[in-house]
């Protein structure tokens, strides 16, 4: 038993963190624990006040009570079932409200507990499940309290306090009806407005690093990305590579068949790229006609490869009211021998330029072009 009264008062300081992800929970478990160790110490004063008064019944009805809350406070702490310890607490209390009526029948003061009852029972059990269980204990309280007429607080208990308890319990089990039914109104709404919330955010932060007409990741963000690959390239001395490439003739096409065609060659060469990457790859649109591809964990031997496939997939393009589409690829390995990776970016567009004036539609690996 010190063991168990220990732990509860090594967490009793951080109720119910442990449910903060879950707003209703959490909310459950403070008044949870609150009743709990509410009723831990008025039901063992209690015991002690009615032991001293010769009270034995009454004083052995709070030992018990107070012996079967310790268990349940020692569960709900290690086993974190929220839920489950709720409708443990519920039961308890109805049992013991319920005898503690029939026992002190001639203590008003029970009937303080009683409307205590009705208020919390509903935020602590939930909404549809609480109120039935008020009902079902209203309906007992009100058959006890309807027999009791004149025999309760030593026959003094008569149809106009039966008529009182009978109209104030309907007060309070509306009250905590309302009460949770708002609550849980406004719970609602506000996960609904911070889903709406964080939708809005990463729709915002898409639109960041999107490039708007291709759908791809636009320079900044790719810069970003490509700052972090260099990190890690440092770190554990691996490589990668970067391949450049740039539209054949592109401004021609927009002269010849007009900026909505050339919208569409950029389209349609962004998604046959996609296609090809692998999800591990970086595909952004450098600026205007140039794409930049970023291929982790590769060598140059690879990267060449796929930037032949890739060149060979968009000469291979059929794109509406445009002839032939081509483009012109460079490629360079990126490593801790290279220096800065703006080295690395002046190298790739160097080695773009000369598969330009060899002829464009050719494909060049920077240091190793003849």
């Amino acid at each position: 038993m010190t063991h168990i009264l220990s732990e509860v008062l090594d967490k009793f300081s951080n109720p119910g963190t442990q449910f903060e992800n879950d707003s209703v929970l959490h909310r459950q478990a403070l008044v949870l624990f609150s009743i709990l160790h509410a009723a831990l110490i008025i039901f063992f004063i209690f015991f002690i006040y009615n032991f001293s008064r010769g009270e034995y019944i009454r004083s052995i009805y709070d030992f018990v009570t107070f012996i079967a809350l310790i268990p349940l406070l020692y569960y709900l702490y290690n086993v974190k079932n929220i839920r489950l310890a709720t409708y443990l607490l519920g039961g308890i209390m109805f049992i013991s409200l319920t005898g503690l009526i029939i026992i002190d029948k001639n203590n008003s003061f029970v009937l303080v507990w009683i409307y205590a009852y009705l208020v919390l029972t509903i935020p602590l059990i939930g909404l549809k499940i609480g109120t039935i269980v008020t009902i079902i204990f209203y309906l007992i309280i009100t058959t006890l309290s309807f027999n009791g007429i004149n025999e309760w607080n030593y026959g003094t208990w008569n149809m106009a306090s039966f008529y009182s308890v009978l109209i104030s319990s309907v007060f309070f089990i509306f009250a905590g009806y309302f009460l949770e039914s708002s609550y849980v109104k406004a719970n609602d709404e506000l996960i609904k407005s911070r889903e709406q919330e964080k939708t809005t955010i990463k729709e915002l932060e898409r639109i960041s690093r999107s490039d708007q007409l291709t759908g791809l990741y636009n320079r900044r963000y790719f810069s970003e990305r490509l700052m972090e690959e260099v990190e890690r390239i440092k770190r554990n001395h691996t490589s990668a590579c970067l391949i450049m490439l740039d539209i054949d003739f592109f401004k021609s096409i927009n002269d010849t068949y007009g900026h909505p065609s050339g919208d569409l060659v950029l389209q349609e060469i962004s998604a046959t790229l996609r296609s090809i990457l692998r999800s591990t790859d970086l595909l952004a649109r450098w600026g205007g006609e140039e794409f930049m591809i970023l291929l982790p964990e590769t060598n140059p031997e690879h990267a060449t490869i796929l930037a032949e496939r890739m060149r060979k997939a968009i000469e291979e393009m059929t794109i509406k009211d445009v002839k032939k589409v081509t483009a012109s690829f460079g490629v360079v390995e990126y490593d801790n021998s290279v220096g800065t990776i703006e080295t690395a970016l002046r190298y790739v567009d160097d080695a773009l330029y000369k598969a330009k004036a060899q002829g464009r539609n050719k494909v060049v690996l920077a240091w190793q072009d003849a």
